[in-house]
């Protein structure tokens, strides 16, 4: 659905690679659930509380300004309560990262010295 009143887009941003079955398990339901809650707002675009990136709106009918999060977008995929506690763990592990440890998920680390371009 495009109309100048909606977002336009589902943006999907590459996170370090693992290779924990769960974590992958876990990103490809989110990534599918995601792009299924787009089509539900787009068809029911009244769903969707974001009315402009300032302003939200409430389920009670009252509007804030600046609150949505991915765990307001887990609601209304109704992901189960297993799928939201793990996310919380892994959002809350990696907001307390030390910079270099192995909870930083900041993409600026050099490649191993055995790595070869094929450039």
């Amino acid at each position: 659905m495009r109309t100048p009143d909606l977002p336009q887009t589902v943006e999907f941003r590459q996170a370090k690679g693992s290779l924990n079955g769960e974590d992958i398990n876990h990103w490809v339901d989110f990534c599918i659930e995601i792009v299924k809650l787009a089509h539900l707002y787009a068809a029911d675009p009244e769903r969707f509380r974001v009315k402009n990136w300032t302003d939200v709106r409430l389920d009670d009918g009252e509007w804030e300004r600046n609150r949505i999060d991915v765990f307001d977008l887990m609601r209304d995929i109704e992901l189960d309560d297993e799928a939201i506690t793990y996310w919380a763990e892994r959002v809350s592990r990696f907001m307390g990262y030390v910079k270099d440890d192995e909870n930083d998920r900041l993409d600026d680390e050099m490649p191993p010295q055995c790595f070869i371009s094929s450039r």
